[in-house]
């Protein structure tokens, strides 16, 4: 038969509920910050603009081939930086080396995956007008 420990027992449940008063005072205290600096809705003082499908479009448009592009192309070349710098980290590891060279073909399928993709956006903007630039 298991005699319970009211030592240990009351200490853990004593420790259980002061972490949970922990976490309710860090709650509290966040949300009153939160209603101390709550400021006007935008909406209600004439902050935000229309936006058009056209200028939603272009600005969409305009992310994808300045920045989208150039990071996709970015991460590729980081990528097969990263699979050289481990092949000659294992120059005289053959298993290594292996695991390494095995990641290539990935790397390529990806970007050739990426580079298709991009291809086909391009295709469907330009040529049938999905985002007119007038």
């Amino acid at each position: 038969m298991r005699i319970l420990n009211t030592t240990n027992t009351v200490a853990y449940f004593w420790g259980k509920w002061r972490a949970l008063l922990n976490n309710f005072w860090i709650f509290a205290a966040a949300a009153a910050a939160c209603l101390m600096f709550a400021a006007p809705a935008w909406a209600d003082t004439g902050g935000i603009t229309a936006v058009t499908v056209d200028t939603l479009g272009s600005d969409l448009k305009t992310i994808a081939t300045q920045y989208l592009m150039p990071l996709g192309a970015i991460c590729i070349l980081v990528t097969l930086i990263w699979t050289a710098f481990l092949m000659i980290l294992s120059a005289h590891k053959p298993e290594e080396r292996a695991k390494a060279m095995g990641s290539l073909p990935y790397i390529i399928g990806g970007g050739l995956l990426l580079g298709a993709a991009l291809l086909v956006a391009g295709v469907i903007v330009n040529m049938w007008g999905v985002f007119p630039t007038s």
